[in-house]
């Protein structure tokens, strides 16, 4: 009788552990109130050795199994850029997740973008996979979206002179002091250019106030000189 139950429990274990997937993963980004999730992303920014990028990333995992996944599960995710293993996560059951059913996490996935030669191309694929179920390994299929990069942000910089934007963060107006005239563009996290206008030299009021909440990417361009700089926007 304690053989057949030992084994009765391992054989549910191994459905449990088996037969968790992620369903699907998408890049997440907010505006005007509004939550987006996106299958595919053109990031605009200005691309450093070294740097460390974050991608807020949504991913749905889907109970495949033929038995209820209990409260207090830990599963673990996975995250791989361009083929490569950038670390995991655990994330913990608060309820019973039923079988064919799905939860879902928001996590911002760190990313040393120039680490890998794919990422000075377009094609770049953030995936995830649940690869434990209660610390035991398991083997799954993966979701991914794919990330590019459109680069009017990633030219060579030149120093513009005597150029100071503040208040950073701002609200509704945003001052640029400027040594000559120049024009400056305003792109969203997903690469979107939100707004543009001429510059003189001297002070200038920009109004951010038709902007959502969030980060943005400022580039200040002046004949061959650029500057970029990141802008956050207030409420």
């Amino acid at each position: 009788m304690k053989k057949y139950f030992l084994l009765v429990v391992m054989a549910v274990a191994i459905s449990y552990s088996q037969a968790q997937e992620v369903a699907a993963c998408y890049f997440y980004a907010e505006s005007s109130g509004q939550v987006h999730l996106y299958p595919s992303v053109t990031i605009t920014t200005q691309i450093e050795t070294g740097k460390i990028y974050t991608f807020p990333t949504v991913y749905y995992i889907k109970n495949t199994s033929a038995n209820d996944l209990p409260a207090g599960t830990i599963l673990q995710t996975t995250f791989y850029w361009a083929g490569n293993e950038l670390g995991s996560a655990n994330d913990t059951l608060k309820k019973l997740l039923e079988k064919d059913s799905i939860t879902g996490w928001l996590r911002g996935i760190q990313v040393e973008v120039m680490k890998y030669a794919e990422s000075q191309q377009n094609g770049n694929q953030l995936c995830a996979k649940v690869t434990k179920v209660d610390g035991a390994d398991v083997s799954t299929t993966e979701a991914c979206y794919t990330v590019s990069f459109s680069n009017p942000l990633a030219v060579e910089e030149m120093a513009l002179t005597s150029m100071s934007v503040y208040p950073n963060p701002a609200n509704d107006i945003l001052t640029i002091e400027l040594a000559e005239n120049a024009n400056v563009s305003v792109f969203n996290v997903t690469g979107q250019q939100v707004l543009t206008n001429a510059l003189s030299a001297g002070t200038n009021r920009l109004d951010v106030s038709t902007l959502a909440e969030g980060l943005y990417f400022m580039k200040i361009q002046s004949g061959s000189a650029i500057k970029t700089q990141k802008i956050q926007i207030v409420r």
